[in-house]
């Protein structure tokens, strides 16, 4: 399922044009949606000529589930990150260690999952 975001942005400062966006998502480096699972794609969409006028984004791979010896790992999951502008790529690692007794999570959808028993 894909799940798009619109925003629509009306600025009556002069200096924000499209022109200034435009120049603002080309000088933007997609490396910063590495880390963000919920968003791997920006575009930038010129209303008036219903076209794209500049977007980032990554494409990501299906996800490995690699094996490691790291003592109290829960889970590994391993993905290629690749900028779908370029042939940049990247790996991402993400691994789950259980939290300790000591410490507690807040608003996090994982936290009884995780915590030592």
């Amino acid at each position: 399922m894909l799940r798009r975001t619109g925003f629509v942005l009306r600025l009556e400062d002069p200096r924000f044009d499209l022109k200034f966006f435009k120049e603002w998502i080309a000088g933007w480096d997609v490396s910063s949606l590495l880390f963000l699972r919920g968003l791997q794609h920006v575009q930038l969409v010129d209303l008036d000529k219903r076209q794209v006028a500049g977007e980032r984004g990554v494409s990501v791979s299906k996800p490995k589930r690699p094996t490691v010896s790291i003592p109290n790992v829960t889970e590994v999951e391993q993905v290629t990150l690749t900028d779908v502008a370029s042939t940049r790529a990247w790996t991402r690692y993400t691994a789950r260690y259980p939290r300790p007794r000591q410490m507690h999570a807040t608003h996090k959808r994982w936290a009884k999952r995780f915590a030592y028993k």
